[in-house]
């Protein structure tokens, strides 16, 4: 199976208000490609929701099943998915342990929805350490590329 490792991030300090913002979504496979995908505006939604939808768009942009590890600056997103929420979830008809409903119940349905796929897990980390890693992995990919190209130039062979 695919490993891929999936950064997601979204504007902060908005204070769950609506607002506009841009997803973007950086895919690094672990076979040494990688990818850097950016979209459209949301527009008038959560950062949470933003999150949510963003997710679920890396997520169907992915042909096979591929094991995902999901780093993102949105904290309820890299809790759900660091404790199992999702799955618990919908195994509890979209409601929470007080059996209230969660935020974002439609959104968060079709994102399990593609979930089921991929073995996804995720991890809270702040924009500034998100950057500071994206960083180090396109380095080091970049690095092995150079290397790989020293090694098997093209037309060799």
């Amino acid at each position: 199976m695919q490993e891929v490792d999936l950064y997601i991030e979204v504007p902060s300090g908005i204070k769950q208000r609506k607002a506009h913002s841009a997803w973007r979504i950086v895919y690094y496979c672990r076979d040494g490609q990688q990818a850097v995908i950016g979209g459209y505006p949301f527009l008038d939604v959560t950062p949470n929701a933003a999150a949510i939808i963003t997710l679920r768009l890396a997520l169907e942009r992915l042909k096979y099943g591929c094991e995902v590890h999901v780093w993102t600056n949105n904290k309820l997103l890299g809790a759900a998915l660091e404790n199992g929420w999702v799955k618990t979830w919908a195994g509890n008809g979209w409601t929470n342990r007080q059996g209230k409903e969660i935020a974002n119940k439609a959104l968060w349905h079709r994102t399990e929805w593609e979930m089921r796929r991929h073995q996804v897990s995720g991890k809270y980390i702040d924009s500034h350490s998100a950057k500071a890693q994206m960083r180090k992995e396109m380095k080091r990919l970049d690095e092995e590329t150079k290397e790989t190209r020293q090694e098997h130039p093209a037309g060799a062979g």
